[in-house]
């Protein structure tokens, strides 16, 4: 199995992917798009993982056009069944924007650990069979998407009614970070530390400290519903 991810950011990297993928002996090629890296061609992978990053998808930069074109060319080639593309905050929504979805500011940021309830369509498919009704994952982002035509809403917060989405067995998206380990949630923390200014009167921001505590609270289930479905879509493939 041949796993290309694209990456938007220094700082944010992929986390357990790595991980998952070294325990599956996957090989795994990290593209670091924003230094004009273009990704490969669908022929050259079996799976494409689109991470977050701290810019927007409505951004008019030079390398985000050509990543936008190569995620065309990767869902034309899932649409036919030939691999599986999988976006993670902002790469969940560029896959929605090229899906004919609008990115908007969202009504509140949500950066930290915050409930999200899995829909009854997700946990009826054969990928989210196995996860809770509700469990608590890790956020970072002030936009959000309208969940795109013919998709299947995953999960939804308080806040943000479309969580995620899923197009048939080969297209998924994730507004929320499974992903994400210690590190890459200090290093956020470090990076975009802006994003946490005012947190006092945001109801959906979280201090620097409620953040590291749920790190101690939360990450271990995080990764394990990563897996779940990681797994579930190699049975599947």
């Amino acid at each position: 199995m041949r796993l290309q991810i694209l990456q938007h950011a220094p700082f944010e990297g992929p986390g357990h992917l790595t991980e998952w993928a070294a325990s599956r002996s996957f090989s795994l090629e990290v593209v670091h798009t924003y230094k004009g890296i273009e990704p490969a061609k669908p022929d050259e992978y079996d799976w494409l993982v689109i991470l977050g990053g701290p810019m927007s998808a409505n951004d008019d930069k030079g390398w985000i056009r050509a990543e936008k074109r190569a995620i065309a060319e990767a869902l034309n080639a899932a649409a036919a069944g030939k691999v599986h593309v999988i976006g993670i905050c902002l790469g969940a929504q560029l896959i929605a924007q090229a899906m004919g979805a609008t990115i908007t500011a969202s009504e509140e940021k949500e950066i930290g650990w915050f409930d999200v309830d899995f829909t009854e369509d997700a946990r009826n498919s054969h990928f989210f069979a196995d996860f809770p009704q509700r469990s608590t994952v890790f956020h970072w982002h002030g936009e959000t998407f309208n969940l795109p035509d013919s998709c299947t809403n995953i999960a939804s917060t308080a806040v943000t009614e479309s969580q995620g989405f899923f197009h048939g067995s080969h297209i998924f998206g994730f507004q929320f970070h499974l992903e994400m380990l210690s590190n890459g949630v200090k290093n956020l923390m470090k990076h975009c530390k802006k994003d946490l200014k005012g947190h006092e009167k945001a109801p959906y921001i979280q201090s620097p400290k409620e953040i590291e505590a749920g790190l101690s609270k939360h990450l271990a289930e995080n990764r394990r519903l990563l897996d779940l479905f990681l797994d579930e879509l190699v049975d599947r493939t």
